[in-house]
């Protein structure tokens, strides 16, 4: 690792450090932190002397490890976890008590509901090592809350964006992440902004199964597919219905 110039540095010791780096590093070793990024991993001593400045924190009962990343997390279904466990994922859009719900959650008399449980499936994230979220609502208003959450626990993280047209957007929060559509609701036109947004370094999602070709294309967006590089030849999974989206986000459908 290169060295870091002693300063406003953060050292964490008496953990059992475990790196999960190919020569398996590990040990109770420190951790220096510096510009909120790995400065130094090495026996205490060391650390120290490369950072006789830092603030020390004692951390010594504990595993240090690096945090897991949720690449992709619905937060407001927190709330609703055992609803359609016994259903296929194929199923979920035939689940009328899992629509209700959805409707709720998307309506004034519900936003508090909503926020309560994006606020909570958030900190569980953090409570069990998580410590970069992507989140994908599909309820009204949910990713504007999400974003609140994200910045107010502290949690790095991405929200989803959904324009068709993949525009760039100046965002005062956490970073976006576009939505593509399932390929049965996907256009050629589509698919070429969101080429051009991967070409620009822009994160893209989409819910999809792999198979060996894009099943439910149309022969014009299914040459689109083979042409770009943005993402797979793929089979959706599931679509939502309109009640389970923004209307910023039904207008861009």
């Amino acid at each position: 690792m290169a060295d870091a110039a002693p300063g406003d540095a953060l050292i964490l010791e008496g953990a059992l450090v475990l790196t999960l780096d190919e020569a398996d590093t590990s040990g109770h070793l420190a951790v220096a932190v510096q510009n909120g990024r790995i400065a130094a991993i090495d026996v205490p001593d060391r650390v120290r002397e490369r950072f006789p400045t830092a603030e020390r924190i004692d951390c010594d009962g504990r595993i240090l490890m690096p945090g897991l990343v949720n690449a992709h997390l619905h937060p407001e279904l927190h709330v609703l976890k055992g609803a359609v466990e016994e259903l296929d994922l194929h199923d979920w859009d035939d689940a009328e008590h899992f629509d209700r719900a959805l409707v709720l959650l998307s309506s004034p008399e519900g936003r508090w509901i909503q926020q309560v449980a994006i606020r909570a499936s958030l900190v569980d994230c953090l409570l069990s090592g998580t410590t970069c979220v992507a989140t994908y609502g599909v309820t009204v208003g949910a990713d504007e809350v999400a974003a609140d959450e994200l910045a107010r626990l502290g949690l790095r993280g991405r929200i989803t964006i959904r324009d068709n047209e993949f525009r760039p957007v100046d965002v005062d929060g956490p970073p976006p992440l576009y939505r593509l559509h399932a390929e049965e609701a996907l256009t050629v036109d589509e698919l070429e902004a969101a080429a051009r947004a991967h070409r620009r370094g822009e994160r893209i999602i989409m819910h999809a199964e792999s198979v060996s070709a894009p099943a439910r294309c149309d022969s014009s967006t299914a040459t689109a597919f083979s042409h770009h590089a943005c993402c797979s030849p793929t089979r959706s999974t599931s679509t939502r219905r309109s009640a389970r989206s923004s209307p910023s986000a039904a207008s861009a459908s």
